[in-house]
């Protein structure tokens, strides 16, 4: 269903259908530009061979070796597809697949054959199988962190999204598509190796590719938009547009964060629950509002971007006449069992007998049993560095100790990291090492999912972590520090695990003066992904992980491996 718009005279149908076929003329022109080149390499290595010189013959050799790894690179390669996340059952959750085949009767389409649990703030379908698109099998994928964020109304809208592709037969041209940008890829790789000279034209030439069909791409999601709104609101579609966004920015910082290290530690908390706990922080969401605040404004975007800005998106549905449809409740209560769903996707993401053997936890009892033995653990292990350092030198000693316990860690690894990472590693040692101690002077630890871990005593709280930041930045004061550990009673007590110490009484600690706040934590850490998601792998159409700093880089997908580099 389309906006009823058009583009001058041009109806959107038709419009797609030039853009279409411009890509598939573009398409037939680089295979042709390749084979040429191919062709005149092969010449002028047979040209070399006809004279049997020892240099002919060597360039002649090189030559043949060009024109081969090209051949190699054009080649149709077979689409792989290995499932990597647990399939959904009917029978484990009728809901939600009653909801799945209402939309899909909604929008004339057949439902998937396959339904993915996905881990990530997102939803995707595509066409596995068959050539190029003609046959095959439909599949879905649909991510836990969405589900923990969305209503019931709200995911309506966003399958009615993902059965548009299918409407429109995006999944058809797409197979098309993502071949011919694997090839292009793939050539340019080749010849950033044996012929390095040609490698720009190749480049301008699958720029000009990707600039066309990234633009016919973000035109299908705004006609998939289109198609769901009617279907679920304007305003479960609006609003299912802004929460996917905001929480896909923030949800790789949760997973690597909060999930993983408890994962490594062998114990499994409830991840859904998790990660609603961790957008209701006060950092993360505020960190959520910027971005989405942000997006709203942004009605530009970049050429090389698969879909629309937030802002295009917003300003199309406003076109749209709201449906007036009933409130509903939270997406996840669709899945019979969220916490055996969980479980099958962690046994996907890990070895099966880790996985067996993870322990159940809450979210509350993470502190007590899962970081502060871990902290004992590391404060252990390096205590001799500790010797006769009590918390009041925490502002001198701090750098110095961060510094030589970062170089340690990458000698008990056998590892090189850069010096800012191993200034960060021993950084977290010495918040350990504060952490046991103030645990041992009978402090509580407390905390959760987006909260810098923090200990308590008779309502007074401190965060090791921030202590640490602040001493490494310079921003904690020494005489506050050490007035504000002798107001506790805790300014000798001594870093070092193995050192004997004695809680001073009352009268010891004496009356301090009234302090100055500590440096606040610091915020969300930048996130891995693009708020504006789009940027995918040539070849396998997996998401690459692009921030400022990776802007312009070249690096190889984390799924398939083969390098590209990625846009500015």
């Amino acid at each position: 269903m389309a906006h009823g718009s058009t583009r001058g005279s041009l109806t959107e149908g038709a419009w797609l259908t030039l853009r279409a076929l411009a890509a598939l003329l573009l398409a037939i022109g680089f295979y042709v530009a390749v084979l040429t080149l191919v062709g005149v390499l092969l010449f002028i290595a047979g040209t070399g061979l006809f004279y049997g010189k020892l240099l002919f013959l060597k360039v002649a050799l090189f030559l043949l070796a060009a024109a081969g790894a090209i051949l190699w690179a054009i080649w149709p390669h077979r689409d792989h597809f290995d499932p990597p996340w647990p399939t959904l059952d009917r029978k484990e959750a009728p809901r939600l697949f009653a909801l799945i085949d209402e939309v899909a009767a909604a929008t004339r389409q057949r439902p998937p054959r396959t339904v993915y649990l996905i881990p990530d703030a997102n939803a995707w379908v595509m066409q596995r199988g068959g050539t190029l698109g003609v046959g095959g099998r439909r599949v879905m994928g649909l991510g836990l962190a969405l589900m923990a964020v969305v209503t019931e109304r709200e995911l309506r809208a966003i399958l009615a999204h993902e059965f548009g592709h299918f409407h429109r037969g995006d999944t058809r041209l797409g197979p098309l598509i993502y071949r011919t940008r694997a090839a292009m890829g793939r050539t340019i790789a080749v010849l950033e190796d044996h012929v390095v000279v040609l490698q720009w034209v190749f480049i301008a030439y699958g720029k000009l590719y990707l600039a066309l069909t990234h633009r016919i791409s973000r035109h299908q999601e705004l006609l998939a938009d289109a198609l769901a709104a009617p279907i679920a609101g304007r305003r479960a579609m609006s609003d299912a547009l802004t929460k996917t966004l905001g929480a896909g920015v923030v949800s790789d910082t949760y997973w690597s964060g909060d999930v993983v290290p408890l994962l490594k530690r062998g114990f499994l908390p409830p991840l859904a629950e998790g990660f609603r706990q961790f957008l209701r922080t006060e950092r993360v969401a505020e960190a959520m509002h910027a971005v989405e605040t942000e997006a709203r404004s942004d009605q530009s975007g970049g050429r090389y971007d698969t879909h629309p800005p937030l802002g295009e998106r917003l300003k199309a549905l406003e076109r749209i006449p709201d449906v007036a449809l009933a409130e509903s409740g939270p997406a996840l209560a669709l899945l019979a069992d969220p916490a055996a769903r969980e479980r099958d996707l962690v046994r996907a993401m890990l070895e099966p007998e880790r996985a067996s053997a993870l322990q159940q936890v809450t979210w509350e009892e993470t502190p007590s049993r899962v970081m502060m033995p871990w902290y004992a653990e590391v404060s252990q292990a390096y205590h001799p560095y500790f010797g006769g350092m009590v918390l009041a030198d925490v502002p001198s000693r701090t750098r110095g100790l961060a510094i030589t316990l970062g170089d340690r860690a990458d000698k008990d690894e056998g590892v090189t990291s850069p010096e800012m990472i191993r200034l960060a590693r021993g950084a977290w040692a010495v918040g350990a090492a504060i952490s046991t101690a103030l645990d041992r002077a009978g402090w509580s630890p407390v905390g959760g999912p987006g909260e810098m871990p923090r200990l308590v005593r008779a309502g007074v709280s401190v965060e090791p972590l921030t202590v640490v930041s602040g001493a490494l930045g310079g921003q904690l004061d020494a005489e506050q520090w050490s007035q504000w550990c002798r107001a506790h009673g805790i300014a000798d007590l001594p870093m070092d695990t193995s050192a004997a110490w004695t809680a001073p009484t009352p009268e010891d600690a004496g009356g301090a003066p009234r302090l100055a706040p500590l440096p606040q934590p610091p915020t969300v850490p930048e996130p891995t992904r693009q708020a504006y998601p789009g940027v995918q792998c040539w070849s396998c159409r997996a998401p690459l992980p692009i921030t400022r700093r990776t802007r312009g880089q070249k690096i190889a997908c984390p799924q398939c491996g083969i390098k590209q580099r990625l846009p500015e």
